[in-house]
């Protein structure tokens, strides 16, 4: 039998002491409180901090906290160095920092000319500009919006009655800070906007009520192109037609390989081929899945 040593039983012990190890996926922690937290959170759902203004829940009180104060105190607590801009997260500050004076903007919009550093940033802007998915959907009404910061506003000055924007010049508050801009250049400083005969379209510009009724309502092709007869009646369109046939710009680049091109058809003709070749299943979907890219965009560029 093998003799029992102290030095043994140290070697043991440090042998056995382990991480507590998530039972369901391979999270570890050094501490039993944030297992459990975990656990709770990620597989039970278990949402225990409750917003006594919406309906927003969570399993932390930091992140309740950040939720009041940012949504419905409008506090924004972390602000630039280098501009005027503030944001109730830090997150947000550093995504600011980074795109903006450190120009790291690594993801760019296929549709548009719209980049930034951050990839929910670039999915929130195809689906609110592009798509225009209404996806968030209003608790206690119909009402539903592809921005959940304007449902969010939505619940505030609807249900809720909250006026958190205040003019500084009288007692008018209002739930919309945009409200606040109509009051006071109509009251305080009697600016005129000028409105639209045909829709509801206000500007204080005279030139621009004027290339809104050209361009939308009469749908004159003012914009025109220096280097060919192409004219559109979208500052965009002309600027997608100069980076597309005059710079050639090759922005439709192939998943799978370096191929590049500037137009997107000629991108579809490769991949379908790959599709026949391929025998391997996600390769495939790989394919499929870029395939489904191009078709949308074809699809955007035609309405727009």
């Amino acid at each position: 039998m093998e003799e029992f040593s102290l030095e043994n039983q140290e070697d043991s012990n440090q042998i056995e002491v382990k991480s507590p190890q998530c039972p369901h996926c391979e999270y570890s922690t050094d501490r039993k409180a944030n297992l459990k937290r975990h656990i709770d959170s990620v597989h039970l759902g278990v949402k225990k901090h409750q917003c006594n203004i919406c309906n927003f829940s969570t399993n932390e009180k930091a992140a309740l906290k950040k939720h009041i104060d940012g949504i419905h105190l409008k506090l924004k607590d972390h602000k630039c160095t280098l501009c005027n801009y503030s944001t109730s997260r830090k997150t947000s500050l550093k995504r600011h920092m980074e795109g903006v004076h450190q120009g790291m903007n690594k993801h760019h919009c296929h549709f548009c000319d719209y980049d930034t550093n951050d990839k929910v940033d670039l999915k929130k802007h195809i689906n609110n500009v592009h798509l225009r998915k209404n996806n968030h959907k209003c608790p206690n009404c119909e009402y539903t919006t592809n921005r959940k910061g304007c449902l969010n506003r939505h619940v505030d000055s609807v249900h809720l009655r909250m006026k958190n924007h205040q003019c500084e010049y009288c007692d008018y508050s209002a739930s919309e800070k945009s409200a606040i801009k109509k009051h006071i250049e109509s009251i305080h400083l009697r600016i005129k906007r000028i409105k639209c005969d045909m829709c509801a379209y206000r500007t204080t510009n005279k030139l621009a009520i004027k290339e809104h009724i050209n361009g939308v309502h009469l749908s004159m092709n003012i914009h025109k192109c220096h280097l060919c007869d192409f004219s559109t009646n979208q500052k965009v369109s002309l600027k997608r037609h100069i980076n597309g046939i005059h710079s050639r710009r090759k922005r439709h680049k192939c998943e799978l390989c370096n191929y590049k091109t500037i137009h997107s058809t000629n991108l579809k003709n490769i991949l379908i081929i790959f599709i026949w070749e391929s025998k391997l299943r996600n390769v495939t979907y790989v394919i499929i899945a870029q395939l489904e890219k191009l078709t949308l965009e074809s699809t955007l560029i035609v309405f727009i």
